[in-house]
């Protein structure tokens, strides 16, 4: 798949996972590739994200967007397969 070209018109690009550990290494390279060519890139999460792969993400980002899917346990275990949602903390 070819990556995005600033050349054609495109902006950015935006990554989304909900278990970003499993893909942190690939949305880092992605995002470093998109900075490299000077287009803007954004990460959406559902906020369960650990600090490690924040911090890895992070020196590539222009934005980083936490989609919040509610504010209790229930809804957290019910819509984002979260089970203890903390609210005030980036890592679980």
């Amino acid at each position: 798949m070819p990556f995005p070209d600033k050349k054609a018109g495109c902006l950015g690009i935006s990554l989304t996972f909900k278990r970003t550990h499993t893909l942190v290494r690939i949305y880092a390279g992605s995002a470093k590739i998109a900075k490299k060519q000077d287009l803007y890139t954004n990460y959406v999460t559902n906020g369960y994200i650990t600090e490690e792969a924040l911090y890895r993400l992070a020196p590539f980002l222009d934005v980083f967007r936490v989609d919040i899917k509610g504010f209790s346990d229930r809804t957290y275990s019910r819509i984002g397969h979260i089970p203890k949602f903390s609210g005030s903390s980036m890592s679980q």
